[in-house]
C-alpha cells in the first residue's frame, strides 16, 4: 500500500458555549503540528493542537483529506442492505447485524440473524484491514486497504464477481478487477454492481436484465466477472449508484446520465420510455443548474443542485418525490416522472445531502436539520408515527452533524464522525 499525502481538516464543535458569545476571530481553528505529513495505512502520528484561547470545547471533529483536494473523500463507513447493517470500526475491522439468510453478514457463521452487533466479518483472505463498506438487498461488498473488493451474500446472477455463483459466508475470494486499479467508490443495485477505479474508468457485474450494466444490447447476459462500461471519455465521474432496473452516473460537471429500464420514467432524460442497455443520455437537470449529491432508489432518483434544490425523477408514488403528492394510479400521468421535479424543501432551507430509499427519503440541510418525506408505515421518517408524508418534514433532528446519511429499503440512518 502505498502512502497518501494528507491534509488534516478540523472543526471545532463549541457544545458549551452559546453561538452569541463566540466572535468570528475565536471560531477560527486553530493550528495544528503533526510529527509527519506522510500517513501509511494503519499508521498512527501524534499531532498537537493549542486550545487554551478556546475555553468551552468538548470534542473536536476531523476528517483526512487528500492533498489537492477540498473536500473529504467519501468512503462509506456505514451501508444498509434490505434487512442488514454493517459499519467499519476505528480498528480497520468490519461488523455487520440483521437477517442473515444469504450469508450476507459474513461472519462465516450458520445465518442465525443478529439483533445487535456482536460478531466481526471474517478477515479478507488477503489480510488487509476494510477501509469502505457498502451493502444492497440480501448481500454487502467491502473493500480493503490493499485495494482488494470482496463481496458476498446472495450470488444467484454473479454477484459477487468472482466468476462463480457461490454463496460466500465471509470475504473470500476478491472480486476480479483489474490488478494494476484500485476502486474509488462502488454503486449496488438489486441484482448488480457498478465500481468506479482510479483512471476513472468503470466497471459491471451481476445480472443485465433491462440492460442495467450498460455494456450494450448484443450482450444482455449476467456478467460473473467485471466489464468495462463504455461511459464518455470527456467526462470523469464521481459517483455510481443503482436501483432495482436501472444504474446512473455522476460527473464532476454536474451532469447525470441513466441507463437500464425507463418504464416509469428512472432514466430521467424526457425519453420515450424505452429500455437503454448503455450510457447516452443526460439525466434532463433544469438549465444552468449542477448536481453535487446522488441517490438511487428502487425506481426513481434524487439529485441535490448546486443552489441547494432538489429534484428527483422515476416512479412517484407513496409521497416518495416530497411533491405533494401521496397515493397515485399507475394510469395516471403523475406516476411516471420522466424530467426532474422540485422537492418541495421549506423556503428557508437547503439541501447538503440525501439519500432515498424505495418510497421515502431523508435529507441534510445545511443548518445540519434532518427532514424526510415519503412512505412511512414502519416509522421510517422518524416522527413517531406511521402517517404517510407527501411534503418533506422536520425528522426532530436539529444540530445533526452527520458527514454521511444513509437510507435503506425501510429505514434511515445519520451516521457522526465525532
Amino acid at each position: 500500500m502505498g502512502t497518501a499525502r494528507t491534509a488534516l481538516l478540523l472543526s471545532l464543535l463549541f457544545v458549551f458555549l452559546p453561538l452569541s458569545e463566540i466572535s468570528a476571530e475565536e471560531s477560527e481553528p486553530p493550528e495544528i503540528s503533526c510529527t509527519s505529513n506522510v500517513v501509511n495505512a494503519g499508521q498512527e502520528i501524534e499531532c498537537s493542537l493549542d486550545l487554551s484561547d478556546m475555553p468551552g470545547i468538548s470534542s473536536i471533529r476531523f476528517d483526512y483529506v487528500h492533498e489537492g483536494s477540498n473536500s473529504v473523500s467519501d468512503s462509506s463507513v456505514l451501508a444498509l442492505g434490505y434487512h442488514h447493517s454493517c459499519s467499519i470500526l476505528d480498528n480497520g475491522t468490519a461488523i455487520c447485524w440483521g437477517h442473515d439468510g444469504y450469508e450476507q453478514l459474513g461472519d462465516g457463521g450458520d445465518s442465525d440473524r443478529h439483533v445487535r452487533p456482536s460478531e466481526p466479518v471474517s478477515s479478507s483472505s488477503d489480510g488487509s484491514k476494510y477501509q469502505s463498506i457498502f451493502a444492497k438487498h440480501h448481500r454487502t461488498c467491502a473493500l480493503t486497504y490493499s485495494s482488494s473488493l470482496f463481496c458476498w451474500g446472495q450470488n444467484d446472477w454473479g454477484e459477487s464477481g468472482d466468476g462463480t455463483t457461490n454463496t460466500y459466508s465471509s470475504p473470500t475470494v476478491p472480486v476480479a478487477l483489474p490488478s494494476n486499479r484500485s476502486v474509488v467508490t462502488v454503486g449496488m443495485g438489486h441484482h448488480h454492481t457498478c465500481a468506479l477505479l482510479d483512471d476513472g474508468s468503470l466497471m459491471c457485474w451481476g445480472s443485465d436484465q433491462d440492460g442495467k450494466i450498460g455494456n450494450g444490447i448484443e450482450d444482455t447476459d449476467a456478467q460473473y466477472t467485471p466489464i468495462s462500461i463504455g461511459i464518455p471519455d470527456d467526462r470523469n465521474a464521481i459517483s455510481v449508484d443503482a436501483g432495482h432496473t436501472n444504474t446512473c452516473v455522476l460527473f464532476d460537471d454536474g451532469g447525470i446520465m441513466c441507463w437500464g429500464k425507463d418504464h416509469v420514467g428512472q432514466n430521467g432524460d424526457a425519453g420515450s420510455s424505452s429500455t437503454t442497455h448503455s450510457p447516452g443520455s443526460n439525466v434532463a437537470l433544469p438549465e444552468g443548474r449542477s448536481a453535487i449529491d446522488l441517490s438511487v432508489g428502487a425506481y426513481h432518483s434524487c439529485a441535490v443542485l448546486d443552489n441547494g434544490e432538489m429534484y428527483c425523477w422515476g416512479r412517484q408514488n407513496y409521497g416518495n418525490m416530497g411533491t405533494g403528492k401521496g397515493n397515485i394510479a399507475s394510469n395516471n400521468a403523475d406516476f411516471k416522472i420522466k424530467i426532474p421535479v422540485k422537492v418541495e424543501i421549506p423556503l428557508d432551507k437547503s439541501v447538503s445531502f440525501m439519500g432515498v430509499g424505495e418510497y421515502h427519503g431523508c435529507a441534510v440541510m445545511t443548518d445540519n436539520s434532518l427532514w424526510c418525506w415519503g412512505l412511512n408505515d414502519h416509522g421510517e421518517i422518524g416522527l413517531g408515527n406511521t402517517s404517510l408524508k407527501q411534503i418533506v418534514v422536520h425528522a426532530g433532528s436539529e444540530g445533526v452533524t452527520a458527514p454521511e446519511l444513509f437510507v435503506p429499503g425501510d429505514g434511515v440512518f445519520v451516521g457522526t464522525h465525532v
